[in-house]
């Protein structure tokens, strides 16, 4: 049984180190900085999956460290309390932020609530109620993210079908694992584990919480191998279509080298600080080619670039 254990444990953190060093690696590499936010805050939820799986392998192979941590679960668990804390926090700013958007502040009471609930449960009592009623929120936090991933795609443009797969996906995995791990849950507190002062055993591990954390490496890893590759050559395509396009239309106003290269950054909407830094000018280089641009393009103010610029591109021939 031991030699099982040690494996099964040792399959886990193999499989969530490799799926966190993917998410890291493209976070280091990615230039999108949102987007690179989101493969970090990946990684950091992925990271306490290890973190909480090393901690349940040491209760099942060392007794003494399972006899301190059991004793410590049943005063004030910190350890699991910031683990829960870590996951649930990522787990909403993943799935928001997958649909372009930010941690609403009822949300963000949520999470505060559920952390207090887990701060203030243990110290009334060390029976199997309460360590249930500890578990409790956590799970229903997960059916309730299935439904706020199935509303989120609700709203989904049908652009947007890479974005509205993955929510999906989520929505099921959150739905029936949220259940799952209920389930097991409430099987192994009331049925397994004993919390008697003198005779404290308890299951740690948790298989259903397991499944669902390979669930979540399986669907990271398939973005990571398989849609995000698709994705960055699409956008890639995109960006060079475009880079032709802003070509074709500097040659068409007769812009000199160092026009273009302020007319580009003018069609990113940056000021002309951020121009003069940019390109390591001063700001009154910057104003004296602006004011050339103006002139060669026939116009006054700047919103005219980005509406010459649309038009350009919706009259020119594909390149």
């Amino acid at each position: 049984m031991a030699i099982l254990n040690y494996l099964y444990n040792s399959l886990l953190l193999v499989f969530y180190s490799v799926t966190m060093a993917l998410a890291y690696n493209y976070a280091y590499k990615e230039k999108k900085e949102s987007q690179g936010q989101f493969f970090f805050v990946l990684g950091l939820y992925l990271l306490f999956f290890i973190f909480d799986n090393v901690i349940v392998s040491l209760t099942e192979v060392f007794t003494s460290f399972a006899h301190i941590y059991n004793k410590e679960s049943m005063g004030m668990p910190l350890v699991k309390t910031l683990i829960y804390t870590v996951n649930n926090f990522c787990q909403l700013w993943l799935l928001r932020r997958l649909a372009g958007k930010t941690i609403h502040p009822s949300q963000w009471l949520i999470l505060i609530f559920i952390t207090s609930w887990m701060v203030v449960i243990p110290l009334f009592s060390s029976s199997a109620l309460a360590v249930y009623l500890y578990y409790l929120p956590n799970q229903l936090l997960l059916l309730y993210l299935a439904g706020l991933a199935w509303h989120q795609k609700k709203k989904l443009k049908k652009a947007q079908s890479l974005v509205s797969k993955y929510l999906t996906w989520i929505g099921f995995i959150c739905l029936i694992f949220g259940l799952l791990i209920l389930l097991e849950d409430s099987f192994v507190i009331f049925r397994v584990d004993s919390y008697h002062s003198l005779n404290v055993k308890i299951q740690n591990r948790n298989f259903s919480q397991d499944i669902f954390n390979l669930c979540v490496c399986l669907l990271t890893i398939r973005y990571f191998l398989l849609d995000y590759p698709k994705k960055k050559l699409r956008n890639e395509k995109t960006n060079s279509l475009l880079a032709r396009k802003e070509e074709a239309f500097f040659s068409h106003y007769r812009l000199t080298q160092r026009e273009c290269e302020i007319c580009q950054l003018l069609l990113e909407h940056k000021n002309n600080q951020e121009i003069a830094d940019t390109l390591f000018l001063s700001i009154g280089t910057v104003k004296a080619h602006i004011h050339n641009i103006y002139f060669k393009m026939a116009i006054h103010q700047r919103d005219e670039i980005y509406v010459l610029f649309d038009n350009f591109k919706s009259t020119s021939h594909s390149l």
